[in-house]
């Protein structure tokens, strides 16, 4: 009796177990093939949500020069220079600046003459003055002859930069720069628009971020940036960085 007992729960056990293998194995395929669907699809996001930065950033830089070069033809503008230079009052000069830097809403205005001052004015200045930066008597000035921009590091500041030259009666007389800053703010607006937590970097730090902690972190840029994607703990919830 016991043996025809024991019999029967083998075998029960047995069809147990070939019940419960299938359905094991049909998990774990349907949780990787999920798994790797999940991993398809953030890649897929974090691509798109790239080409849109770099997208926006270019329209950004042509937009800037477009604004640029507008102002770099301007007369009255080439007027306060060529006046602020012969009688040395820049009131005129800088008055135009100020009201350039208002109605373009540029961060940074920066004018360099050919007598080797510089005229700046900073959205950030409390003053809201331009400020006069003489010429460094063992540095020469030099300038570009042609409109040009791109991304550089000003300032503690990662910026979209435009330059101009400033040209009066066939002479090249200054160049003329405004930049805009990629900053925290820049960076939550894109994450509005992407729906991604965005950082920039400048190669050795992150400079700003639409997520605050990524700012604080001690992190290794050259781990990050070989990686496809980096797993890390942020505002308590698993991100994956990628690059």
């Amino acid at each position: 009796m016991r043996k025809i007992i024991s019999i029967r729960w083998k075998i029960l056990a047995g069809l147990l177990v070939l019940a419960i293998f299938p359905m094991l194995l049909l998990t774990y395929l349907f949780s990787d093939i999920a798994s790797s669907q999940v991993r398809e699809q953030m890649e897929l996001m974090a691509d798109q949500a790239g080409r849109y930065i770099m997208q926006g950033a270019s329209q950004s830089e042509d937009a800037l020069l477009e604004s640029l070069e507008l102002l770099g033809g301007d007369a009255e503008l080439l007027n306060a220079i060529y006046f602020g230079q012969i009688t040395e009052d820049r009131e005129q000069l800088h008055s135009i600046l100020k009201n350039t830097q208002a109605q373009f809403g540029f961060d940074r205005l920066e004018l360099v003459l050919a007598d080797g001052h510089r005229h700046t004015l900073d959205a950030e200045t409390k003053t809201g003055e331009p400020v006069i930066i003489k010429k460094s008597a063992a540095k020469k000035v030099e300038f570009i002859s042609s409109s040009d921009t791109h991304i550089s590091t000003n300032k503690n500041h990662l910026s979209i930069t435009a330059l101009v030259p400033l040209n009066l009666e066939g002479s090249l007389i200054g160049n003329l720069r405004a930049l805009r800053y990629i900053d925290d703010q820049y960076a939550r607006t894109l994450q509005q628009m992407t729906g991604a937590e965005i950082a920039f970097h400048d190669g050795e730090k992150i400079v700003a971020s639409s997520l605050a902690e990524f700012k604080d972190l001690q992190l290794d840029l050259d781990v990050i940036l070989d990686d496809d994607a980096v797993l890390l703990k942020l505002n308590n919830r698993s991100h994956i960085v990628y690059n």
